[in-house]
């Protein structure tokens, strides 16, 4: 555990890239529990396996509300244009949900790459100092 501490010393340099990698993280891991875990529901409505109307609650950050005013906007959708245009709707929502987690996962590689290259550059040139 010693050794992890020593090694964390070298990344002070690199603090914007490693809270830029921890922010693409996070992002990717919300839009990864957002794409497909959040559909089935859409699909149960979208089926009528889930017969219950949804009203229209008022703004709040709170995931019951989110989800209720998500589930009345799709209840809207299938009601004035149908459930072909829903189906496209959540296709559409998926893909670009995909898409999306995929970007961010590629720039936490992305903001990750200098700061593993550059923390092997420094211990190989204190080494080399050291030698020297």
């Amino acid at each position: 555990m010693k050794n992890y501490f020593r090694l964390l010393r070298y990344i002070k340099n690199y603090k914007g890239n490693v809270l830029l990698h921890i922010l693409s993280n996070l992002i990717s891991v919300v839009f990864s529990l957002v794409s497909l875990t959040m559909i089935v529901p859409f699909l149960d409505i979208l089926f009528d396996q889930h017969p219950k109307k949804y009203e229209l609650m008022a703004w709040s950050l709170s995931a019951k509300t989110l989800i209720n005013n998500l589930y009345f906007y799709i209840n809207q959708l299938i009601e004035q244009e149908g459930k072909l245009s829903a189906l496209m709707f959540i296709c559409i929502m998926v893909i670009v949900m995909f898409f999306i987690k995929n970007f961010f996962r590629y720039m936490a590689l992305y903001f990750m790459a200098p700061i593993r290259n550059g923390v092997v550059r420094d211990i190989r040139n204190q080494l080399y100092d050291k030698i020297l």
